[in-house]
């Protein structure tokens, strides 16, 4: 009996051997299909268009992308994520802050903002002393470049909340009631007075196109005589469906024949409203020294801008750059604090004559004539002459600040 179970031995041995040879083989054979089927399954599901999905109903199966080619957002750099962000407008990063606080982090980024503030400055329409970005960011203000973006662009003011408490608000409301007291009761007409190197050039036609263009918001009541030596008379002007009424007086800086004159002989413009007076010191003359010479209005303009509540002023803005920035003479002697009142607001039309025509920034306009080194309230709006598009805005702001 020992004999044979030795015997037996290597039998079963060999028998195991080949046990394990074949269940090897079968799960290699398994193995090879499901890569096989893998790969099929791979092919067929690269053709489906990127995060949508496909049901064959007759075969009854789903087909996806595989997930091993799957990205999320959240696992792409962070700076390929900022770049992503910076291709969306103010509007829709306000918008895509409240999903999650990873995003709200992102569309926060200062870095993201300060680029969208300095892209979108150039293609804003209209620019005031409360809404100039480069008066908040030299000043170390305590606003963050998304706060100041939204404060300051035209079209998102909407959407800026600043932070105040209950009692900071009911004071707004209530200083604003106050201001609107004197609206209730009867008013004389605001007295306005327009100037400026705009009447006189390519955009000369706004003043007709205010008093008797189709699309003016105004209507021609009449007219008034003049209160100083050679300036003050004007037109009576009345705004459509508004009780607001104004009286347009317009200065020229020379005569129709002067203007023609000086366009046909190619010569710069030279404004009559202003004089130079000498600055010398007797006691201290130098022979060798040049005079200083300071630019003034006339003794009738300074009358007139005495009694004047709000002043517009007109520039070409698609002349060139150092066109405008010599032009800037005029206002800075109208705007003198001597014989104009501080408090008095400052519209500048930043005109051109068709829709089509290229013109400078109001940002540009803003730094050529150094606005923001006037003591008053200012706003630049951007206005074609052929249809007035952008002034029906601007004289808005100009009465709401005025009265």
């Amino acid at each position: 009996m020992k004999d044979i179970d030795e015997e037996a031995v290597p039998s079963v041995e060999f028998n195991f051997d080949n046990i394990i040879s074949a269940a090897a083989y079968s799960v290699r054979y398994i193995t090879k299909l499901g890569q096989i089927s893998f790969e099929e399954t791979t092919m067929r599901e690269l053709t489906v268009q990127p995060s949508k999905a496909t049901t064959d109903y007759k075969k009854t199966i789903v087909v996806r992308e595989p997930s091993m080619m799957e990205c999320r957002f959240r696992d792409l750099p962070v700076n390929l994520q900022l770049l992503i962000f910076s291709y969306l407008d103010a509007r829709t990063l306000c918008k895509i802050a409240p999903t999650c606080k990873y995003w709200k982090m992102l569309s926060e980024d200062k870095v993201l903002w300060a680029q969208r503030l300095s892209t979108d400055l150039k293609k804003w329409k209209c620019i005031g002393h409360m809404t100039y970005p480069p008066t908040y960011l030299e000043t170390n203000t305590d606003l963050t470049t998304k706060e100041i973006y939204l404060r300051c662009c035209p079209s998102c003011q909407s959407l800026w909340q600043p932070k105040t408490n209950a009692m900071s608000s009911f004071a707004s409301v209530f200083l604003n009631n106050l201001q609107n007291i004197p609206n209730l009761f009867t008013k004389k007409p605001l007295k306005v007075v327009m100037f400026g190197p705009g009447l006189e050039s390519e955009t000369k036609s706004l003043t007709q196109t205010i008093l008797w263009g189709t699309k003016s918001p105004f209507q021609v009541t009449g007219l008034f005589a003049g209160e100083f030596e050679g300036v003050g008379s004007g037109v009576c002007l009345k705004l459509k469906k508004s009780k607001v009424e104004l009286n347009l007086i317009t200065l020229y800086g020379s005569t129709s024949a002067e203007r023609e004159r000086n366009a046909r002989e190619g010569k710069e413009r030279v404004s009559k409203l202003l004089a130079e007076k000498d600055n010398q010191d007797d006691d201290n003359h130098d022979d060798n020294a040049q005079p200083s010479a300071q630019v003034e209005v006339s003794h009738s303009v300074k009358e007139l801008c005495k009694t004047v509540d709000a002043f517009i002023y007109v520039v070409n803005s698609s002349t060139e750059i150092r066109r405008v920035d010599s032009e800037n003479q005029e206002l800075n002697a109208v705007m003198n604090v001597n014989w104009s009142r501080p408090r008095v607001p400052l519209l500048v039309l930043s005109c051109v004559a068709t829709k089509e025509s290229q013109s400078l920034s109001c940002a540009q306009v803003v730094e050529l004539l150094n606005m923001t080194q006037l003591n008053r309230p200012w706003q630049v709006n951007s206005v074609c002459v052929e249809n007035l598009d952008g002034f029906l805005d601007g004289v808005s702001w100009l009465v709401k600040q005025a009265t």
